[in-house]
């Protein structure tokens, strides 16, 4: 009974055998056809031993010697990027320097000192503070006497009708010089208030320099760092490439050997053109910030400036104990932008009190002296000069005047001789005088004007003062972030390499996939930018809670700051 089950289900086997044969052997020719026109996706797994088999990780763990190395948290070392790791660009141009005729190191230092040299925002500041100086001297020197001198030679010929009816034949030269002074003793305070004004701003034009110094260093400071910073990203995107370089080989190594599939080689081969990409434009970036900071400089843009500290290290200038009220009271001594609005203040009031001064008298002293020469017929008596006849009464009247020896008369009287003769004429006086100009409305016009004037320039210092407290805080503010902003990519950095190392490694094991390592190096290259923007921030706001308080300069630059409260 047994045997015959056994013989029924063996010939049901043999039945399904040749069954799938015979399917086999209709269809599988049919998908060998389809499958002779399309891509190879996987080739055959080879066999073999692992002593055999290509090292995956060859290229990538030649990637230890890092490009960019993390020091410690507040410390990376950038080296130099090699020519040969850039993009070579179309354009007959250095694949660095790009279109730079040449190129030179720099320095922070340089920098601020160029900058101080060389700005022409310092030098226009400086000129008007000169301008100012000079019309400050000018209001003083209105206190002094005006002295006038003057000289007038003519030749007269001809003959004059005087009013009595006399004909005068005059042919001499006539000759006046006169020396003088008028001495505005008192003109209602007016150049008092003027030469107030005038001080006012002159002190305002000597803190609007030294605002203009703060703000050309600060500006400096922050080209400065962005060079820095479009340096290190250079050469994170170089590192990145290399990056992708060896995930790309890894990738083809794992395709040849029939472990990876075609299309985790083109996710690499798409990964390396972006961070290609993001590289060329990173070579321009790098060149149009030495750009920016040679203009900035006054220096010959045509020269290519390099960072020669290649350590991006955080370099803290504000104490950490610090407190902000500190800054503040540091902020309202030395910010110029104070004292310059309060000068402005205070001019704007003495403008008032000139125009008050028009109400009052003017007082003046002036004296002369006056010399008139000419020629004068002399004789040896007194002579009658006859005049023209007048008829009165019936009878001619013939008038004369006497002393004809004295008189200058053309040609003299009764044969006189004719000498040049001078004559001296003095001249000693006292003016007072009171001028209401339209009534005085115009006048009241101007007070009233002056005097919203003075209230405009308090309102603009308060507004300053407002605008002093809000920068001095939100700079603290900003420091105080960007320095934790520093501690936390720490952490980024750390995780994201690792990420990195374990996607590989998962890859290579057959364990993870191509996309879990482009997402590990996008992040690992981020968080090396994010680490680099963070210690960069945190300088500059460093340099800018200098500016905030008025304390920026080259030394405080260089050298660090700490408020005189906690000296």
């Amino acid at each position: 009974m047994v045997a015959k089950v056994l013989s029924a289900s063996s010939k049901a086997l043999a039945l399904t055998a040749l069954v799938s044969l015979s399917i086999n052997s209709i269809v599988l020719p049919a998908i060998a056809q389809d499958s002779s026109d399309k891509l190879d996706l996987r080739p055959p797994i080879k066999s073999g031993s692992e002593d055999e088999r290509t090292d995956d990780l060859s290229a990538f763990d030649k990637l230890e010697d890092k490009d960019t190395i993390l020091i410690d948290p507040e410390k990376l070392i950038v080296k130099p990027p090699v020519l040969k790791a850039l993009i070579k660009l179309d354009q007959p141009v250095s694949p660095l320097h790009i279109e730079a005729d040449g190129d030179r190191d720099i320095t922070l230092g340089e920098v601020l000192k160029t900058a101080l040299r060389n700005n022409l925002d310092i030098k226009i500041s400086d000129a008007r503070k000169e301008s100012a100086k000079w019309r400050f001297y000018e209001d003083l020197s209105r206190f002094l006497p005006d002295v006038v001198n003057s000289f007038s030679f003519q030749a007269i010929q001809g003959k004059v009708a005087s009013p009595a009816g006399a004909i005068l034949r005059i042919k001499s030269p006539y000759l006046t010089t006169g020396s003088g002074f008028n001495w505005t003793l008192f003109k209602g305070g007016e150049r008092i208030f003027r030469a107030k004004e005038g001080r006012h701003r002159m002190k305002a034009s000597v803190h609007a320099l030294k605002g203009s110094v703060n703000d050309v260093l600060l500006q400096a400071t922050n080209l400065y760092y962005e060079l820095v910073l479009n340096d290190a990203l250079l050469q994170i995107r170089v590192k990145a490439v290399e990056e992708s370089k060896a995930i790309l080989q890894l990738n083809e190594d794992l395709f040849a050997e029939g472990v990876a599939t075609k299309l985790d080689v083109l996710q690499s081969r798409t990964q390396l053109s972006r961070d290609r990409q993001a590289l060329v434009s990173q070579q321009i970036k790098r060149r149009q910030a030495a750009v920016d900071l040679a203009t900035a400089l006054y220096i010959d843009p045509a020269v290519d400036l390099n960072v020669q500290d290649r350590t991006v290290r955080k370099i803290r200038l504000i104490a950490q104990a610090t407190r902000i009220g500190a800054l503040i009271g540091t902020a309202i001594k030395e910010r110029p932008e104070l004292p310059k609005m309060e000068e402005r203040r205070l001019a704007a009031l003495q403008m008032r009190n000139l125009r008050k001064s028009a109400f009052l008298p003017s007082l003046s002293f002036n004296g002369a002296v006056a010399a008139t020469g000419a020629d004068i017929a002399r004789g040896d008596g007194l002579q009658q000069i006859p005049l023209s006849s007048v008829t009165s009464a019936g009878s001619t009247l013939t008038p004369s005047i006497a002393g004809g020896a004295n008189a200058p008369l053309a040609n003299g009287i009764g044969g006189g001789r004719k000498t040049f003769d001078m004559r001296a004429l003095f001249v000693l006086g006292m003016d007072v005088e009171w001028t209401l100009g339209g009534l005085g409305v115009t006048d009241t016009a101007r007070v009233k004007r002056a005097g919203y004037t003075a209230r405009e320039a308090q309102l603009a210092y308060n507004k300053e003062l407002a605008k002093v407290y809000q920068e001095v805080r939100n700079s603290y503010n900003h420091a105080i972030d960007t320095e934790a902003l520093v501690k936390e990519t720490t952490s980024e950095v750390d995780s994201s390499e690792e990420a990195l190392r374990i996607a590989v490694l998962r890859l290579k094991e057959g364990l993870g996939t191509q996309t879990d390592i482009i997402i590990a190096q996008r992040d690992y290259t981020q968080a090396l930018i994010n680490k680099v923007r963070a210690i960069v921030d945190y300088n500059k706001s460093q340099a800018q809670v200098l500016h905030s308080v008025g304390a920026i300069s080259f030394n405080t630059l260089t050298r660090g700051f700490r408020p005189a409260s906690q000296n």
